[in-house]
């Protein structure tokens, strides 16, 4: 959006608002009605009535529930369980410093709880 002003020569903080003030593609609300449960002020002229605070319609939350869901249902089709890892099993461990992308060998040391899980990386780090 930003780049998108800049090279239209436009405010980008204008830009910001008209994006936050358009309607949901599915919804009847804008972000920024579904935040402030009103509209914000625009260079567009809207009435005073549409300023004023309203309570959000019950049909409108049960859309953006029931959309959530879909797309929760649709990621859900690709996951599968994964099998628990024993103690001694070797796997690779992701770098925690920023800026490094290369993963480590370690080898599992102790379950901690649930998928938690004590490594040893083969320079001896935990």
């Amino acid at each position: 959006m930003m780049m998108k002003c800049k090279t239209a020569k436009e405010n980008p903080y204008i830009g910001l608002l008209n994006l936050r003030n358009t309607q949901t593609v599915g919804l009847q609300t804008s972000p920024a009605q579904r935040l402030f449960s009103r509209q914000t002020k625009t260079l567009v002229s809207t009435t005073c009535y549409k300023l004023k605070p309203m309570s959000q319609d019950t049909t409108e939350r049960f859309r953006r529930e029931d959309m959530r869901q879909q797309i929760a249902d649709r990621q859900d089709r690709s996951r599968r369980e994964l099998k628990p890892l024993n103690v001694g099993d070797n796997v690779r461990m992701e770098p925690i410093q920023t800026g490094r992308r290369e993963w480590k060998h370690a080898t599992v040391t102790q379950r901690l709880k649930g998928r938690t899980y004590e490594v040893t990386s083969n320079e001896g780090q935990r």
